[in-house]
């Protein structure tokens, strides 16, 4: 008889930690400024981990395969 896993339990022991970035963070890392973080945020270009109010933070994971994603659906400049 095997023993039964939930997918939670599968997805939770794969899961890596996340490493949360205010906008101010993650406008450093790549290079913009926090305002224009916040308008992607707003336009849905990249999610938010946490969106309370006044407090929001951001996967830097999920930030960058939003924008690995977005930047190979973009045509390159000519």
């Amino acid at each position: 008889m095997g023993i039964l896993v939930s997918d939670m339990e599968i997805a939770t022991a794969s899961a890596q930690p996340l490493e949360l970035l205010t906008p101010a963070q993650l406008a450093r890392e790549i290079k913009t400024t926090p305002q224009t973080v916040n308008n992607w945020r707003r336009a849905g270009v990249i999610p938010a981990k946490i969106d309370c109010g006044r407090i929001v933070r951001f996967d830097r994971a999920e930030v960058m395969a939003a924008l690995s994603t977005r930047k190979r659906d973009t045509p390159a400049h000519r």
